[in-house]
């Protein structure tokens, strides 16, 4: 079971390269990178970012012409790491994840967090 755990594990939370965006530095070394879902209507894209335990102030969202920046940061809560660590699985630390959609999103028209989940929707252009 543990090893199934495991797997899930690195499934759910992949590691990758750095990579930079417009104003952010690039970061050496591997970094998190959270899930996401994309779902699409007639008038919008809604996505999903899976953020547990990332705090509202440590997130930033904008559009970049047709990308969606998502940056974010995951630290070890205070107290948590003032022993010796048995076993980490929980990726922390900063990451930049871009989404390119085909067709420049219009405008962002909410962001909100829900159940640890940054929820972005955004305006389709008009047809």
């Amino acid at each position: 079971m543990l090893d199934e755990a495991d797997r899930l594990r690195q499934q759910f939370f992949r590691l990758r390269e750095s990579q930079s965006v417009q104003g952010e530095p690039r970061y050496a070394g591997g970094v998190w990178e959270p899930p996401v879902d994309v779902f699409e209507s007639d008038e919008s894209w809604t996505v999903l970012v899976a953020l547990p335990g990332v705090p509202p102030d440590r997130m930033h969202y904008r559009l970049d012409g047709d990308c969606l920046d998502i940056v974010a940061e995951r630290t070890i809560p205070q107290g948590c790491a003032d022993g010796a660590i048995r076993r980490k699985e929980i990726p922390h630390g900063r990451f930049v994840r871009r989404l390119r959609f085909r067709t420049p999103p219009q405008e962002i028209i909410r962001a909100a967090m829900h159940d640890g989940c940054l929820l972005i929707a955004l305006r389709k252009p008009n047809r």
